[in-house]
């Protein structure tokens, strides 16, 4: 379980500076696999919310993981289709 954790804060990390502004996206550099990760993480984290896990951090982590899909989402269709999959009730 630590491990997942660790994987889930190592990727919200990862795209955090991105949904700061600090960051600039690249997208010619940008692999698909990186939106969908991100998806997964997020989809993993809207889990463990609704069974009561970790709620304060995954909320946190929920709303970076979206700005992230909602960022990548303005240049492929791809990470909007993927922050609707997440759309289950929560606000943006």
């Amino acid at each position: 379980m630590a491990s997942l954790i660790h994987t889930l804060a190592a990727i919200t990390n990862t795209v955090e500076p991105f949904t700061l502004g600090t960051r600039s996206i690249d997208f010619n550099l940008l692999s698909p696999f990186v939106p969908f990760s991100v998806y997964k993480a997020a989809a993993i984290i809207t889990e463990r919310i609704l069974t009561g896990i970790g709620v304060t951090e995954g909320l946190r982590q929920l709303r970076i993981l979206r700005e992230f899909l909602k960022t990548v989402g303005t240049r492929w269709l791809a990470g909007g289709k993927l922050l609707n999959c997440l759309r289950v009730g929560w606000a943006d």
